[in-house]
């Protein structure tokens, strides 16, 4: 999703158009149905934190890292089995839910948690995180707060169902199939900011 900063001044097919020329480019940059069919209020709403998210927001920190950075590192070679395939979003604006799903389906198998990589549902976390509103986004810092308090379910437990704001978003705490899941938490996390990062 492009970055809206501000609203009312942003141009979306503008900023379409500028992706559509970039070299090399292997997708097509377009706006999803969901944004063309919400007003510029509703869009306010869905993107713009009001001050009591900004307050419960983390503090950034810095680090330095302790060890030789590499030239080159390819997951697809070193860690090929816990490599998965790009997640198809169906049109839903919860871009950050399907990044964290993905590290920790990634950090699990990598740190062999997990005997095999285990994608776990972004349904659940969609779903049942009360600081979201379904597809229509959700302040990134909620995210982790969330699978440390309640985790997520494998995505054989809850699958992915619905492109569409206000149809399969009910929050179940068992699987589609009525079985009782299992569910992965994380201990922790630490947000650093774009500032904060040095690369070799």
């Amino acid at each position: 999703m492009i970055g809206l900063l501000s609203l009312q001044n942003v141009n979306l097919e503008s900023h379409v158009e500028i992706l559509k020329n970039i070299p090399g480019l292997n997708w097509t940059p377009g706006i999803s149905s969901f944004l063309q069919q919400k007003s510029p209020a509703e869009l306010e709403r869905l993107f713009k934190p009001n001050n009591s998210q900004l307050m419960r927001r983390p503090n950034t920190f810095k680090q330095s890292i302790s060890s030789d950075v590499p030239d080159f590192l390819d997951w697809s070679k070193s860690n090929p089995h816990c490599v998965d395939v790009i997640r198809d979003m169906k049109n839903c604006g919860t871009s950050q839910v399907f990044a964290s799903t993905s590290v920790l389906s990634d950090l699990r198998c990598i740190k062999k948690l997990d005997s095999n990589r285990v994608q776990y549902s972004e349904q659940f976390v969609i779903n049942c995180n009360q600081n979201g509103n379904g597809c229509g986004q959700v302040q990134d810092h909620f995210i982790p707060e969330f699978l440390i308090e309640f985790g997520s379910v494998s995505e054989s437990c809850q699958q992915l169902k619905s492109n569409e704001i206000g149809k399969g978003f009910k929050c179940s705490y068992k699987c589609d199939d009525g079985s009782t899941p299992i569910y992965a938490k994380i201990k922790e996390y630490k947000e650093i900011s774009y500032q904060d990062m040095k690369c070799k």
